[in-house]
């Protein structure tokens, strides 16, 4: 099974994972090592560019090539999955398929 895929934009929708304590950088740095061990072909991004973290990814993924975008989505206190208007955002205006992983199965930081 090839578990290859283009490119992943991250923003700055990771600073909203509370659990990491480390800088931005040091975090996708984490990450990328992670899947890269799990046997992912990717490459990190931290983009600075004044623009909305959606539209920020949008635009990345279209510069990219992207094949897919995965981001994580999490459960409303009634249980029913969600995802942040930047999320939304990125799921309607995708050049790309968008994959929803909810945050409950992400492994502890």
């Amino acid at each position: 099974m090839d578990r290859s895929f283009s490119p992943i934009p991250w923003s700055a929708g990771l600073k909203s994972r509370a659990r990491s304590s480390k800088p931005p950088k040091k975090e996708l740095q984490s990450q990328e090592i992670i899947l890269k061990e799990e046997g992912f072909a990717c490459e990190t991004l931290l983009s600075v560019r004044g623009l909305e973290t959606g539209e920020d990814i949008i635009r990345i993924a279209e510069e990219k090539k992207a094949d897919e975008i995965i981001i994580a989505s999490s459960a409303d206190p009634g249980g029913q999955t969600a995802v942040r208007f930047d999320g939304a955002y990125i799921i309607l205006n995708a050049p790309c398929p968008v994959v929803t992983v909810p945050l409950t199965s992400l492994p502890p930081a």
